[in-house]
């Protein structure tokens, strides 16, 4: 894009789950035969990165407060944020990936492959929620760092994408939308016609990129919320939310 950064996570997610849109739109078999092998090679970068061996796809970034600093980002498109090590976002989108190539390895007839990617999808969730979930807030955390802290700011984009992909448990996953609506209503957030901000709760200074972009400098992160990957609205990101309804019925 416009800047050289490494080490996004959904960068290597994206590709795959883009592949298998492809492929479901077009039923074009033949560029899948061609592409399988390098569709394999991002999908084996990730399974390298669970670095603990957890199930969870580990980021370079450690997600730890006060240590995103410029030049450096976080591990995903939300850059400014300081989300890293086991993050709920990027972890969601590689879940949703691993599932995809395994289906694209079924529609070439390679099963031993397809069990592969299945089998780090399987493992991926049953790490996923026992990780990331909030037992204080009853919501997922967008990111425990690697010095074990929860990072939640009651997000309706994160939550619902891990419900809209299934890895919020069924029992759970209808509560945790009704938090998110009681959340919403507290905050007295009332521009519907935007959507949704991807977090309720201000960014703490030392969740955020140290300098740039709307940067708070109170600690509490309230004097910019609102403002860029502060509160500030995207309106793709919505409709994970949007989908996570439709998912509980």
């Amino acid at each position: 894009c416009y800047w050289n950064f490494a080490n996004f996570l959904d960068a290597n997610a994206g590709p795959l789950i883009a592949a298998w849109d492809y492929v479901e739109a077009t039923n074009d078999h033949a560029w899948l035969a061609k592409k399988i092998t390098r569709l394999e090679l991002v999908a084996d970068f990730l399974i390298r990165r669970d670095v603990d061996n957890d199930g969870l796809i580990e980021a370079t970034q450690s997600g730890n407060l006060h240590t995103l600093k410029q030049p450096h980002r976080s591990c995903a498109w939300w850059d400014a944020l300081n989300c890293g090590h086991k993050d709920a976002y990027t972890n969601a989108l590689i879940y949703r990936a691993f599932r995809c190539l395994a289906d694209l390895e079924k529609q070439l007839h390679r099963d031993t492959q397809a069990q592969i990617y299945s089998a780090r999808a399987d493992r991926l969730k049953a790490a996923y929620f026992k990780t990331l979930y909030n037992e204080e807030t009853g919501l997922l955390a967008w990111w425990r760092s690697a010095d074990g802290q929860l990072h939640d700011y009651a997000s309706p984009t994160t939550c619902g994408l891990a419900i809209a992909y299934g890895l919020v448990p069924a029992d759970q996953a209808r509560a945790m939308l009704d938090r998110l609506w009681l959340k919403i209503a507290a905050v007295k957030f009332t521009r519907f016609d935007l959507g949704v901000p991807p977090m309720l709760t201000p960014v703490l200074s030392g969740d955020y990129i140290q300098t740039g972009f709307g940067t708070p400098q109170r600690s509490d992160g309230t004097d910019t919320f609102g403002i860029y990957m502060n509160g500030g609205i995207t309106a793709g990101q919505v409709l994970h939310f949007i989908d996570a309804h439709y998912a509980v019925g």
